[in-house]
């Protein structure tokens, strides 16, 4: 999707959450648009035409009360996991990633790899080692549970990451 400068001011000044909400549309191609500040669900031409053809008596309470009543607002996203068009999502920043990222080699230790050695080899275990070894397959094959992969999205300057996760 094309962006304006009026636009990308916009984006700039959305909350984290609702630029999280714009990356994961831009990621899966979903329109969204922009009216006065607020961002919705869909495509503007298209709401203008549904407008345009619609009884007399709807238009005359004016395009601001007919998106108002007939589109959807983006909302925040703030869950870990995001289910967006029967799919389920991350969408983090770069040190939300990260800390998810550790969170996960952490309890790939304790719940996969202690729980087959035995008690008396754990001292010869190097966790900080295996956890480097790990990471030079990058946080999608570790996030991303369906396909391994890690997308980015840029919105507003910031840089979101998005994992797929069914």
């Amino acid at each position: 999707m094309e962006t304006t400068n009026n636009q990308n001011e916009q984006l700039n000044n959305l909350s984290t959450g609702l630029k999280k909400a714009v990356a994961l549309r831009q990621f899966a191609g979903t329109d969204y648009f922009f009216w006065k500040e607020v961002p919705y669900e869909g495509n503007l031409s298209n709401i203008q035409s549904d407008f345009s053809n619609e009884d007399e008596e709807t238009r005359e309470s004016g395009f601001d009360e007919y998106v108002k009543s007939n589109c959807v607002e983006l909302e925040e996203i703030d869950d870990d996991t995001i289910q967006f068009e029967d799919k389920e999502y991350y969408v983090l920043t770069d040190s939300e990633a990260d800390d998810r990222w550790e969170d996960y080699l952490i309890n790939y230790i304790e719940d996969i790899i202690y729980s087959e050695l035995p008690n008396y080899l754990r001292n010869y275990f190097d966790e900080e080692r295996w956890k480097d070894d790990m990471r030079y397959d990058g946080r999608g094959s570790a996030l991303a549970h369906y396909d391994g992969h890690e997308n980015e999205e840029e919105v507003g300057g910031e840089t979101f990451y998005i994992y797929r996760l069914n």
